[in-house]
């Protein structure tokens, strides 16, 4: 089965990013590498950004309306239900604009798993789901929503896991998956780590290996 990331990968930028690209109001590049270094957990990280930002609500809805998919993901997806291949995202962002994104594109079917976001009025209130935690590599300081729970959960189920993603919390998933799909950050990762991985820039590039490779037969 496929497990992959979002924010980046089905997405053509990181949500988050772009968000703090347009709306943060200091700079928050320091938050970030220290959330990438291990010196912050996602959680910890999340609040100190979500302080340099200022939107509402509704404006936040119309920014998720601008963010685009990888122009390859429908058809891979779509391929992959035709073959009986299953997909499941999985992500350290915000369930808030990923169920957003994904009914947007018609692709509202896609199981996901990610921190939750919940509004009080313009106030931003976010939930991180602890039980990952404890699988988590980054231990003290771990992600929101650790990845690799869903991987070891699925492979106890008895699948192979093929994962794709390109980010600093697809380090956790990469390193236990028996497939591994990289880009970006995650690809240095994997060169670094000595990690096998296919190396990808869309979702075109995954598609095909996936025809070349005979991934697309049930796993």
């Amino acid at each position: 089965m496929v497990l992959t990331d979002f924010d980046g990968t089905v997405t053509k930028r990181d949500v988050c990013y772009l968000l703090l690209d347009e709306f943060a109001k200091f700079n928050w590049q320091e938050t970030d590498r220290q959330w990438v270094d291990g010196r912050l957990s996602t959680e910890e990280a999340y609040k100190k950004l979500l302080k340099s930002i200022d939107i509402t609500k509704e404006k936040f809805d119309r920014f998720i309306e601008t963010v685009e998919i990888d122009e390859g993901f429908k058809a891979f997806f779509f391929g992959c239900k035709k073959n009986n291949v299953r997909v499941e995202i999985v992500s350290d962002g915000l369930d808030y604009y990923i169920r957003r994104i994904l009914e947007r594109e018609g692709l509202g079917e896609i199981p996901f798993h990610s921190n939750r976001l919940n509004f009080k009025g313009n106030e931003w209130v976010l939930e991180f789901d602890k039980k990952s935690h404890k699988l988590c590599p980054r231990k003290d300081n771990p992600c929101g929503f650790c990845k690799r729970m869903v991987v070891e959960a699925r492979k106890n189920e008895g699948y192979k896991i093929i994962f794709i993603g390109d980010g600093p919390s697809d380090r956790c998933p990469a390193s236990c998956a028996d497939i591994v799909f990289a880009k970006g950050f995650l690809k240095e990762f994997c060169v670094e780590n000595k990690i096998s991985h296919y190396e990808f820039m869309d979702f075109n590039d995954v598609r095909r290996l996936f025809e070349s490779h005979k991934f697309f037969v049930k796993r």
